[in-house]
């Protein structure tokens, strides 16, 4: 298990991730993953942010699944299903340095878009929505960023904010399924890491209970700002040039 210096740094990262998660409702792992993975690795850091969200990513499907459309999920969960275990195998095969330029880059162009407004405002078809489902699977099991291809996907479309949310909810709790049994496929699901992210949880979800409080003390644009300017800090400040 890491020495104590490190787990309080870790703690931190994910306090950080825990209060973009709450007041914005996305970035954790954007924030979390190229810091944490100058600290302990590529590898530890994408299997700890996938631990830890592992109960946020349940505990809200019972509440949501008699609203999710199931016609919309189900294309990109077959795709994901497809491409979530090449970028886990991908995770233990390519060269951590090359992953630690990768991972804060990709944050950088992510949270680009998002900020950008841009949305993809057709109605989805079959074949597109399992297009953007591979993708998404590939990002999330190679760096854990499943949220900005599916984001940037669905919140421009037709439909009702309150199936989107159950739409999102639901993709995640699969993915969480197909990347446990990916990560634990290649080895990643040590015992040391299950350690470390079950100390980290706590901090994390109070954290994310903190940020979904402050969120309600001011408008929406000021904290997405906030958001987006912390995951930002967060892919330069881990590039490894310094």
């Amino acid at each position: 298990m890491s020495d104590t210096p490190t787990l309080i740094a870790l703690a931190g990262v994910a306090a950080l991730a825990g209060l973009v998660r709450g007041f914005a409702g996305f970035g954790a792992a954007m924030t979390f993953v190229p810091v944490a993975a100058a600290i302990v690795g590529p590898q530890t850091a994408v299997v700890l942010i996938f631990l830890i969200n592992l109960l946020p990513s349940w505990a809200l499907v019972p509440a949501v699944r008699r609203h999710c459309n199931w016609r919309e999920v189900l294309p990109l969960a077959q795709g994901a299903a497809i491409t979530i275990p090449l970028g886990a195998y991908l995770l233990v095969s390519i060269d951590p340095l090359a992953l630690r330029w990768a991972m804060p880059i990709l944050s950088l162009i992510a949270v680009g878009f998002l900020a950008s407004g841009w949305r993809y405002a057709r109605a989805p078809g079959h074949a597109l929505s399992g297009l953007v489902g591979t993708v998404t699977g590939f990002l999330g099991g190679l760096t854990g960023f499943f949220g900005p291809p599916i984001v940037l996907f669905w919140l421009g479309g037709p439909s009702r904010a309150t199936r989107v949310r159950a739409n999102l909810i639901v993709f995640f709790a699969f993915t969480v399924v197909v990347g446990g049994i990916s990560y634990a496929a290649n080895g990643l699901l040590v015992h040391q890491r299950i350690i470390e992210a079950t100390l980290i949880f706590p901090v994390y979800g109070i954290a994310i209970w903190l940020g979904a409080h402050l969120f309600g003390r001011a408008s929406e644009v000021v904290f997405r700002r906030i958001a987006y300017a912390l995951i930002v800090l967060a892919a330069l400040v881990s590039l490894p040039v310094w």
